[in-house]
C-alpha cells in the first residue's frame, strides 16, 4: 500500500484527504490541532506546522512517502512544491511555484503569449502622475479577491491603497480595469503536458471587491472561442514552466472577443470548482487526477463533452434575494447539496472568505434562481 502526505488538516483539504483514503491509499496529514478536522479521517496525524519543511520532509522519508499533495490552497501549494522536491518526488520546484504566485511576474512573462491580451500595469510604488482610471488594485500575492480594490479616480487610489496594504507599497499591484465576462480554467499538467478539463462561468459582486458569488459549468462558449482559451493557457503554463498537478486560471473575454488573463493558480479552483463541480459536469475525477500526478501514475483521460451542468450558488449579503431559492431547493431535482452557516444576518461579503452558505446544483441545463 502506498502512502501519501497531506499538506495541511483544515476544511480546505477534507475532500482530498477522502479521496485518498477512496483510492485505497495509506495517508498522513501535517498541521496545527487548532481546526484539524482532517485528523480524523487519515491514517496518521502529525501536530505541526506546515511550514516546518524540513521536519516533514524528515518524516515523509521515515514513512516511505510516494507521493505528496494539497488542493486550493496558495500556502500549502508552496510547502508541496518544497517537500516534493526535497524527497525527489513528482511536483514543481519552488522558484516556478513561487513566481506563479508573484502576479507582477506573471504580467512581466505573459505579455508575449499569442492571443492573449495584457491590461497595463505596475506597482504601486511606481505609480504614474499619468495613470489612467478606473483600474484595479490588488495584492501582487493572495487569493481569494482578498484585498482587491476597484478604483474610479486619483482621490480614491490612497484608500484603495490602504485597504490593499499588508506590508510594503512595493508589493501591490495596479492594473487596468478590464471590463467583461469572467471564466476560469480548470487544467491538469503531467511532466510539461497540460490539459484543460473544464472551463467556468464566474458571477461576481462587481466593484468595488468582485467577490465571486456563483460558478457554473461548462461556460457557454463557441468551440472558437474555448479552442483559443486552450491555446492560451498551454502556452501560459509552459511559459511559467509549471510542469505537474492542476492550476486554475482566472480570465476575462471582453466585448470584443478579446481574452485577458487576471491570475493563474498552480492550485485546484477553490469554492468547490475542483472538489465537486468539475467532477459533476465532465464525469473526470480531478481529485484522483491530482492525486495520482502526485504519486507519478498519471495518465490522460480523454476530454469528454458535457456530461451534466453543475454549479454553486453562494449566500451572502450581496445574494439575498437569491435566500430563499438556495434554502428551500432540498426537494428540486436540481439538487445535489448545500451548507448554511446559520448566522443570524447575512454577511457583507468582501473576500470570498466571507459567506454564509451555499447550493450545488447537477442538471441537463444551467439552474437560475426564481
Amino acid at each position: 500500500m502506498k502512502t501519501i502526505a497531506i499538506i495541511g488538516v483544515s476544511t480546505g483539504q477534507r475532500a482530498i484527504c477522502l479521496k485518498a483514503r477512496e483510492m485505497g491509499l495509506r495517508t498522513i496529514a501535517f498541521g496545527w490541532d487548532n481546526g484539524a478536522v482532517c485528523k480524523s479521517i487519515v491514517d496518521k496525524y502529525y501536530p505541526i506546522s506546515i511550514t516546518d519543511v524540513d521536519n516533514i520532509v524528515d518524516i515523509c522519508r521515515k514513512e516511505a512517502v510516494s507521493g505528496v499533495v494539497s488542493n486550493a490552497s496558495d500556502l500549502t501549494v508552496k510547502v508541496v512544491s518544497a517537500v516534493s522536491t526535497k524527497l525527489g518526488l513528482r511536483g514543481n520546484d519552488p522558484v516556478v511555484i513561487d513566481n506563479i504566485l508573484n502576479k507582477f511576474y506573471v504580467r512581466e512573462v505573459s505579455g508575449n503569449i499569442q492571443g492573449l491580451s495584457n491590461p497595463k500595469f505596475c506597482l504601486a510604488a511606481e505609480l504614474p502622475c499619468n495613470w489612467r482610471y478606473p483600474c484595479i488594485v490588488k495584492p501582487v500575492s493572495g487569493s481569494g479577491k482578498q484585498g482587491v480594490m476597484y478604483v474610479e479616480t486619483p482621490e480614491e487610489m490612497k484608500n484603495a491603497l490602504n485597504y490593499t496594504s499588508r506590508t510594503e507599497l512595493a508589493d501591490i499591484l495596479v492594473e487596468e480595469y478590464i471590463s467583461g465576462r469572467e471564466l476560469s480554467v480548470e487544467a491538469i499538467s503531467y511532466k510539461g503536458k497540460h490539459q484543460v478539463i473544464q472551463i467556468t462561468d464566474k458571477e461576481n459582486t462587481g466593484s468595488p471587491h468582485f467577490v465571486e458569488i456563483g460558478h457554473h459549468q461548462p461556460a457557454d462558449l463557441t468551440d472558437e472561442m474555448k479552442g483559443r482559451i486552450e491555446t492560451i493557457v498551454r502556452a501560459l503554463l509552459d511559459q511559467l514552466n509549471y510542469q505537474n498537478g492542476a492550476s486554475h486560471i482566472e480570465i476575462k473575454v471582453d466585448n470584443n472577443d478579446n481574452i485577458y488573463l487576471i491570475e493563474i493558480n498552480p492550485r485546484g479552483g477553490g469554492d468547490e470548482i475542483s472538489n465537486q463541480l468539475v467532477k459533476l459536469s465532465t464525469g473526470i475525477d480531478y481529485l484522483h487526477q491530482m492525486i495520482a500526478v502526485s504519486l507519478d501514475s498519471f495518465e490522460f483521460v480523454p476530454q469528454s463533452e458535457c456530461v451534466k451542468f453543475a454549479g454553486i450558488y453562494f449566500l451572502c449579503q450581496q445574494t439575498a434575494v437569491n435566500e430563499k431559492f438556495i434554502k428551500e431547493s432540498d426537494d428540486k431535482p436540481y439538487f445535489y447539496s448545500k451548507y448554511i452557516a446559520g448566522n443570524e444576518s447575512l454577511t457583507n461579503s468582501t473576500s470570498n472568505k466571507d459567506r454564509d452558505g451555499y447550493m450545488i446544483y447537477c442538471s441537463d441545463h444551467k439552474i437560475f434562481p426564481k
